[in-house]
């Protein structure tokens, strides 16, 4: 089961870039060739809207222990569970007054690939 367990709004995007090394020879003649073993680097962007404000405070305060360094695990829709790491992420909290009145928010973040 992975760390974050929170799930994310169908909006989201994922950015893959493989890392290649090229050499180019003369004549326009070059090769390519993988780099190393895990290759591919991979982000998702994140958002999570309308949620109460204890889920907001409860994702933020997670990113905040793992402090954009410390690797955790995350399952994106329909793929294999990844280890991730979030350097970024921005909350933003709409307050309701009034009796029976919630507050809900917003998060957005950037989950990185990382292989350990």
């Amino acid at each position: 089961m992975p760390d974050w367990t929170y799930t994310p709004d169908r909006s989201l995007s994922k950015s893959s870039a493989p890392r290649i090394r090229e050499v180019k020879f003369g004549d326009g003649y070059s090769q390519r060739a993988q780099d190393g073993i895990n290759y591919m680097n991979e982000s998702w962007s994140l958002t999570f809207a309308n949620r109460s404000f204890t889920d907001i405070f409860n994702m933020v305060s997670f990113l905040e222990t793992k402090g954009g360094n410390t690797a955790f695990t995350f399952q994106p829709p329909g793929e294999s569970e990844v280890k991730v790491i979030c350097r970024n992420w921005d909350a933003s909290t709409l307050y309701h007054t009034g009796v029976n009145s919630s507050s809900v928010g917003t998060l957005t973040a950037t989950f990185e690939r990382v292989y350990e």
